[in-house]
């Protein structure tokens, strides 16, 4: 995997779900955000994984180091949209800014009309600064957010 950067890996996920929404005709109206962190069996001293780190780990196993994973959905069939590993010592509300950027990014760019978008996503992303982008992020793309609070 070394082989293949960051950005072209993004890259190469961008053109993979163009084409898949285009091809099957998934219906990107509703959308689901979610983040979370695993736990790794990666060695402290192996520097070859710098994403792998330790922090608060959701499976409370602090004795191993955790990789950060968010993920957008689609309501329709569960298809992801949006992926974003990140290390596991960033919180979740740190990455969420990240993610919604690249969200409206791939949304404009399937050239979906923006006021019929709906995204979903809980609690673990909430922060007053993450809610002022998300009303700055609806009133330039007239898209619709939506926060589900559920006991994270």
């Amino acid at each position: 995997m070394d082989q293949i950067s960051a950005s072209q890996l993004a890259e190469i996920e961008r053109l993979v779900v163009a084409c898949m929404v285009e091809s099957f005709g998934i219906d990107c109206s509703g959308l689901v955000l979610d983040m979370t962190n695993f736990a790794t069996y990666i060695d402290s001293a192996n520097d070859k994984a710098p994403i792998a780190r330790r922090g608060h780990a959701k499976q409370k196993r602090t004795d191993l180091r955790l990789v950060g994973l968010g993920l957008v959905i689609s309501v329709d069939g569960g298809v992801p949209l949006v992926s974003h590993a990140y290390a596991g010592d960033r919180p979740d509300v740190t990455q969420f800014p990240l993610m919604v950027d690249e969200l409206v990014s791939r949304f404009g760019a399937l050239g979906l009309p923006a006021d019929e978008l709906t995204l979903v996503y809980d609690a673990g992303q909430d922060s007053k600064k993450n809610q002022t982008k998300m009303a700055r992020a609806r009133c330039t793309s007239s898209a619709h957010f939506h926060r589900l609070i559920t006991s994270s």
